[in-house]
């Protein structure tokens, strides 16, 4: 038992304690109502726009006349000042001077003035030029070949050089490789097989080629192994080249008409002697101009020359394809009029300048 021990109170307790009720007869058991007025701001007012008004005439007419009155008095002022002026020119020196109206001042021309004569500029002319005579090109200069009389070696003395019987597929070893009495060397001189029995031409034997050129329209035979070329686009200079390097070159000169071969020949051949020229007609009866060493051939035609050369590689002593150069020069013809190679019964031999060993 705890003596002299206050008792503790809760909160709820104390809260409890304090407070004090109102009682219902002072508010009639209702809870009172409590109305706040809340009071408005007076609106402001917009202030109003003061019309002036303005003091116009009210009619029309009275407006007419107030202008009407002030041009009358503007023209009457500007006569009075005009009348004065004249009244004072007119009392100049004692006369009178009647001033012009202004309808003939108005009605006066003016004065024309005279032109005055400029002096002539004569221009000097430039003295006349000369004319001058056109001055004929020449074309692209051939660089020939020297003059050479040794073949290759030839071991069977056929007129064909061991190179060329490869071409044409003859024997190296034996002179006739057909075996009809003619010497191989002379069957492809005068343009016939030397692989078969004469009479067989040698263009139907298939070693050899016809070429035609496109715009020149020459023809002529080479061998089937070789390769024909244009060197330019319009087929001016065609080249027949081997395998070995050496080629033959056909190219065009263009001559007049009636032009002499001799005259055209020193215009336009540098480093030849006409002296070292023939004349030969080939097995298609054309006639041409050949060197002596058989290297170089001229064809006439109509409007051209056709220069035929053989070319070396190098500076070879020997010359391993003559005789394709004499086998090309003999079925050359200028145009490309088809020609049949005219029939023989005996073969003619080479001659000795063509055999050249």
């Amino acid at each position: 038992m705890v003596w002299n021990r206050k008792k503790k109170t809760s909160k709820e307790e104390k809260m409890n304690a304090h407070i004090s009720v109102i009682p219902e007869i002072f508010y009639g058991g209702k809870d009172p109502l409590i109305y706040h007025e809340q009071k408005k701001a007076p609106e402001k007012q917009k202030p109003k726009k003061v019309e002036i008004k303005k003091n116009l005439p009210t009619s029309k007419k009275k407006l007419l006349v107030v202008l009407i009155t002030a041009f009358v008095v503007v023209v009457v002022t500007a006569s009075l000042y005009y009348v004065r002026q004249m009244s004072l020119d007119s009392k100049k020196d004692g006369k009178i001077v009647e001033r012009p109206s202004m309808k003939e001042e108005t009605a006066k021309e003016p004065v024309k003035e005279e032109p005055k004569e400029e002096p002539e500029i004569v221009e000097e002319q430039p003295p006349a030029e000369e004319p001058v005579e056109p001055v004929e090109e020449k074309q692209t200069t051939i660089v020939f070949p020297s003059i050479l009389l040794q073949d290759s070696p030839d071991i069977d003395i056929d007129s064909l050089t061991d190179e060329e019987e490869e071409i044409f597929g003859t024997d190296s070893g034996i002179w006739d490789s057909d075996k009809d009495g003619y010497y191989d060397g002379q069957e492809v001189f005068n343009l016939y097989n030397p692989k078969g029995f004469a009479p067989v031409k040698i263009i139907d034997s298939g070693l050899v080629k016809e070429y035609i050129n496109p715009n020149w329209q020459y023809r002529v035979y080479y061998p089937a192994v070789w390769v024909a070329s244009g060197v330019d686009s319009e087929n001016n200079s065609v080249i027949f080249s081997s395998i070995s390097g050496d080629f033959i070159e056909v190219r065009a000169y263009e001559k007049k008409p009636n032009e002499n071969f001799t005259i055209w020949f020193s215009k336009n051949i540098e480093g030849q002697s006409f002296t070292d020229l023939a004349l030969f007609n080939n097995r298609f009866k054309i006639d041409g101009y050949k060197r002596k060493d058989s290297l170089v051939a001229y064809f006439i035609g109509n409007n051209a020359v056709f220069v035929m050369f053989y070319q070396t590689p190098g500076n070879a002593a020997d010359i391993p394809y003559r005789h394709v150069m004499q086998l090309m020069s003999q079925s050359f013809r200028p145009s490309a009029v088809f020609t049949d190679l005219p029939g023989q019964t005996m073969l003619p031999p080479v001659p000795e300048t063509e055999n050249a060993l």
